[in-house]
């Protein structure tokens, strides 16, 4: 029974935020979803509050090891009612990427993406060439102006450290066990 009254008690909570985030602007919904993450690292972390926290900041530099992140991944599932995978912290390293992640599995992709002007920029982009009578050599021409943008942001990514291809390692870590993937968390994540 009290498991049951706390699932009812978190989703409550979580259809709360949702209704709250509806109701906010756009511009301080990612605002409110983010002072959530922050909130959370901050607590399980040691710090004295959100603002302690640069969201720009893998958690594994805040100080959060694999048990923590753990725990990090419950309290915010607990509080968005959302079914996040194991592999949530992995995923979204950095309190930014779980606010977006969150916010989108809340509110649906496009309330993760308003309020950032590349977005916005590139749905114009979207409406435009749609809007378009492009002849052949015109849509060739786009098309490789969009494939040569798609290999600079892979070379950015690159260069920041990201691993092309996370899909292979995410399948790896939900077929791990717990034990398994606290142990990859803690040798190849947080650098333990």
């Amino acid at each position: 029974p009290r498991r049951r009254a706390a699932a009812e008690g978190s989703g409550g909570a979580a259809e709360r935020l949702r209704a709250r985030l509806r109701e906010l602007p756009e511009r301080l919904r990612s605002q409110t979803v983010d002072e959530l993450v922050r909130g959370q690292v901050a607590d399980i972390a040691g710090f004295a509050g959100p603002a302690d926290i640069d969201a720009r900041h893998s958690v594994a530099d805040l100080g959060l090891d694999s048990v923590a992140a753990v725990e990090l991944r419950g309290r915010l599932a607990a509080r968005t009612g959302l079914d996040l995978p194991k592999t949530f912290v992995f995923d979204h390293p950095t309190p930014e990427a779980m606010a977006a992640y969150l916010l989108a599995g809340l509110l649906g992709p496009a309330a993760a993406e308003s309020g950032h002007g590349v977005f916005d920029r590139l749905a114009r982009l979207e409406e435009g060439v749609e809007r378009e009578s492009l002849d052949a050599l015109a849509r060739e021409r786009v098309a490789d102006r969009l494939r040569s943008l798609l290999d600079r942001l892979a070379g950015a990514a690159t260069e920041a450290g990201e691993a092309p291809d996370g899909a292979s390692v995410t399948r790896k870590i939900e077929a791990s066990t717990t034990e398994e993937l606290f142990d990859f968390i803690d040798n190849e994540l947080m650098g333990t």
